[in-house]
C-alpha cells in the first residue's frame, strides 16, 4: 500500500457517500411524504443495500476499517435497513403477521413516523460525514502504517504462551462460577445490583486479546498437527467464552475473526470465497444462536435464573439440544418469533415522532449527555453517579412513549433528537467525530505497539460497524475508560525485543 492509494480510497469513499446519503434523504423523505406501499420500501432499501455491497467489495483494502466515520455511515444506514426489510419478510411472509399492526403494537410508531426517523438518520450521517473532513488524513495514514501486516509480529513461542495464559484465566472465570448464561446474565454477582466491576469489564478485553492471539498464530508459519490441534481447542473455547452469554456477541465473534484475518493476511475480497465463507459463518451462527435461545428460556431446557455456566455444564441437560429434534425444532420457532420482535432498530427515534405531539417538554437539553458521562465515571472516583436517572428513565419523562418504559436500544441519532431537537444534528455528529479523533491519537501513541494498536482497533471495531445500531454514547465512554484502565497491562505482555514501538 502507498499514500497515494490511501488518498484515492478516501477520497473516493467520501465520494460515495455524499452522493448515497443525498439520494437515501430524498428516498426517505419521500415515503414519508406519500404514503407508500411496505414492499415499495422494501424494493428500494434492498438496491441501496445491494449497491453499497458492490462498491464496499470494489473499494475494499486489509486498511479500509480505519475509516472510522465512513464505516459507521455505511453499517448504520444499512443495518436499518437490513433490519427492516428482514422484519417485515419474517412478519408478514413467514409468521403471517400484519407488519403495521406489529410496528403500532410492538414498537409503538408507524411507517410514516419510521420513514421520517431514517430521514433523520440521512441527515445525520451527512452532517457526521462534513465534520469528519475536518480530521487531517494523516493521522488515519500514521495509523494505517502502524497495523500494516509485516509490523503485526508475536515471537510464536510467546504467542502461544499468552494464549495458555488467557486460557487459564477464563477457565478461572469458569471453574470459580463467575460466568453465568442467557438467563441470568454474563456474570454471577453476589451483588445484582453491582452489574459492572472492573473484572467483569476486564473479561472482555480478556476474550478479545485472546482472540487476536489466535489469529496471530494461525498467520504464523511452520504449524504442525500440535499448532493445528491446539489452534481448534483455542479458538472453540475463545468463541464460548466470548459469545454463550448473548447472540450478538457470537455474532461479533465470527465477523471481528474475518475481518482482523483479512487485515492481517492483507487478503483481496474474491466474491466467490467470500460468499461460500459468509454462508458457512451464518449457517454455524444460526445453529449457535438457536441453542442460546434454547439456554434462555427456561421451559425449554429448565436453566436456571441463579445457575452459574459450570452448573449447567456439569447438569448437562443442555446438550439435549443436539440430541433432541424436538427441542431443536421448538428453540428455532422460538428464537425465529423472538426475532420477528426484537430485529427492527430505529423505531427508538420513530415512536418519539409518533408521540411527539402528546409530549409535555419537548427536549432534554443535553441532560442525557450529561447523565452518560457520568455513568461512565467509576464508581471510586464519583460514587454518587448511581443517583443520577438512566437513559430510558430520563427519556420516558418527556415522550408518553411505552417504549421508554422498559429496556430498549440506544442509539445515537434517537438520543441526539431527544437531547437538543434538530439542532442534536449538529452537537452529536460533532462529539461522535471528536471522540474518532480521540482514538486515533490514542492508537497512534508511540509507546504503543503495533500489536496493541490493532488489539484498541478490535476493541472498538464492533461500536462503529457491526454494533452500531444498538449502541449509544455511554459505551463508547465507557470503553474509552476501560482502555485507559487496562492498555497497559496488555501492551506490557506484547512487548518483545523485536517489537518495540520506535
Amino acid at each position: 500500500m502507498n499514500v497515494s492509494e490511501i488518498n484515492i480510497d478516501y477520497k473516493n469513499f467520501n465520494k460515495f457517500l455524499f452522493k448515497f446519503l443525498f439520494i437515501n434523504v430524498l428516498l426517505n423523505f419521500f415515503f414519508f411524504y406519500i404514503d407508500v406501499d411496505i414492499y415499495i420500501s422494501l424494493i428500494f432499501y434492498s438496491i441501496s443495500i445491494i449497491i453499497s455491497l458492490i462498491f464496499f467489495c470494489k473499494i475494499y483494502k486489509s486498511y479500509i476499517f480505519c475509516f472510522f466515520a465512513q464505516i459507521l455511515t455505511l453499517f448504520l444506514l444499512n443495518l436499518t435497513y437490513l433490519n427492516f426489510i428482514l422484519s417485515v419478510i419474517i412478519n408478514n411472509i413467514f409468521l403471517s403477521n400484519d407488519f403495521n399492526t406489529i410496528i403500532k403494537f410492538y414498537f409503538y410508531c408507524d411507517l410514516k413516523t419510521y420513514f421520517f426517523a431514517n430521514f433523520y438518520l440521512c441527515l445525520f450521517l451527512i452532517t457526521l460525514n462534513f465534520f469528519n473532513s475536518f480530521i487531517k488524513l494523516d493521522l488515519i495514514k500514521e495509523l494505517v502504517d502502524k497495523i500494516k501486516s509485516q509490523n503485526l509480529r508475536v515471537d510464536k513461542k510467546k504467542n502461544f504462551r499468552l494464549i495458555i495464559i488467557c486460557l487459564i484465566i477464563e477457565f478461572i472465570y469458569f471453574f470459580s462460577g463467575t460466568l453465568g448464561s442467557q438467563v441470568s446474565g454474563a456474570f454471577i454477582l453476589n451483588d445484582k445490583s453491582d452489574s459492572a466491576t472492573w473484572f467483569t469489564h476486564f473479561y472482555y478485553f480478556l476474550t478479545t486479546f485472546h482472540l487476536l492471539l489466535n489469529l496471530l498464530y494461525i498467520k504464523n508459519k511452520n504449524k504442525g498437527f500440535f499448532d493445528k490441534a491446539f489452534l481448534i481447542f483455542s479458538f472453540l473455547s475463545n468463541f464460548i467464552f466470548y459469545g454463550f452469554f448473548m447472540r450478538r456477541m457470537a455474532v461479533q465473534f465470527m465477523f471481528l475473526a474475518i475481518i482482523i484475518y483479512f487485515m492481517l493476511t492483507e487478503l483481496k475480497i474474491k466474491k466467490v470465497r467470500f460468499f461460500i465463507i459468509n454462508v458457512l459463518f451464518i449457517s454455524l451462527l444460526f445453529q449457535f444462536t438457536n441453542f442460546l435461545q434454547f439456554i434462555r428460556v427456561s421451559e425449554v431446557d429448565s436453566v436456571g435464573e441463579s445457575q452459574n455456566l459450570k452448573e449447567i455444564v456439569i447438569e448437562g441437560k443442555i446438550f439435549d439440544y443436539f440430541t433432541n429434534n424436538d427441542i431443536r425444532k421448538e428453540a428455532k420457532d422460538i428464537s425465529i418469533n423472538n426475532i420477528s420482535l426484537r430485529l427492527l432498530n430505529n423505531h427508538e427515534l420513530a415512536t418519539i415522532f409518533f408521540y411527539e405531539k402528546y409530549s409535555k417538554n419537548k427536549f432534554l437539553n443535553g441532560e442525557l449527555l450529561k447523565n452518560n458521562i457520568i455513568k461512565s465515571i467509576p464508581q471510586i472516583i464519583f460514587p454518587n453517579k448511581e443517583n443520577y436517572l438512566t437513559s430510558d428513565l430520563l427519556i420516558s419523562s418527556i415522550t408518553d412513549s411505552p417504549l421508554y418504559d422498559t429496556d430498549t436500544v440506544d442509539s445515537f441519532q434517537s438520543y441526539s433528537y431527544i437531547d437538543f431537537g434538530f439542532f442534536g444534528l449538529i452537537v452529536y455528529p460533532a462529539l461522535i467525530v471528536l471522540m474518532f479523533l480521540l482514538f486515533y491519537q490514542l492508537m497512534n501513541i508511540n509507546y504503543l505497539n503495533s500489536v496493541s494498536t490493532i488489539f484498541i482497533l478490535i476493541l472498538f471495531l464492533p461500536m462503529y460497524s457491526i454494533r452500531i445500531a444498538e449502541i449509544g454514547i455511554s459505551d463508547w465512554f465507557v470503553l474509552i475508560r476501560n482502555i485507559v484502565i487496562f492498555i497497559l497491562i496488555f501492551n506490557f505482555l506484547l512487548i518483545t525485543n523485536d517489537n518495540k514501538a520506535t
